[in-house]
């Protein structure tokens, strides 16, 4: 790595203590807009058979979730690294109820994917979704949520890693913001000297 490449990567490290971490936040407030669809559609089933303590359950789980997942968006904006395995955690969440409501379509002839003994409303934001379609969407819906949970996860933990690492060097002396800015000056002035002469000889 030559010595510009060395000044710039300083003066990259130092804007990161000046500015939030704006992709990691906005990465996580996509996992929970998906999140927010999938329940939307889940709940838009009416039927009796539909009102169970594991619906209930589910209930309290997506109130937990839509919590945690506000809480991990400012944490991650300002570099917290305990913030990106709560959201891993949550990615986990959201693969694993693949494998309850809309798995459970395919095995419960008697529940709300069910249309041979139990008439439901599958109206979508004015739309009427087939049993293929909703199964289709819930399990897209958890599958985008999930992955939006572990990019905000995997790329907040780098850039807070090298944000704290950077913050070390700065609190060790190890680097100087001033001397980097100014090489950098120096490096930039260089090459546009080395640029004009060679404008000269052509």
């Amino acid at each position: 790595m030559n010595k510009k490449s060395e000044n710039l990567k300083i003066v990259q490290d130092d804007i990161l203590r000046y500015k939030n971490n704006k992709l990691g936040q906005w990465l996580t407030y996509g996992g929970l807009a998906f999140a927010c669809l999938y329940v939307m559609l889940l709940y838009s089933f009416h039927n009796s058979t539909f009102y169970t303590m594991l619906m209930g359950g589910s209930v309290l789980l997506t109130l937990v979730m839509l919590l945690a997942a506000f809480l991990c968006a400012e944490g991650v904006k300002v570099y917290n690294k305990k913030f990106c395995i709560v959201l891993l955690v949550l990615a986990a969440i959201e693969i694993g109820r693949i494998f309850i409501y809309p798995a459970l379509g395919w095995e419960q002839q008697a529940f709300y994917f069910s249309s041979n003994q139990v008439q439901l409303d599958r109206t979508y934001f004015g739309a009427s979704l087939s049993q293929v379609a909703s199964r289709t969407f819930l399990i897209i819906y958890l599958v985008i949520s999930a992955v939006f949970f572990a990019a905000a996860a995997v790329y907040s933990y780098l850039v807070s890693l090298r944000h704290e690492s950077f913050n070390k060097k700065i609190a060790e002396g190890t680097v100087s913001v001033e001397l980097a800015l100014k090489g950098l000056e120096e490096e930039e002035l260089a090459q546009a000297n080395a640029v004009s002469s060679a404008e000269e000889v052509k």
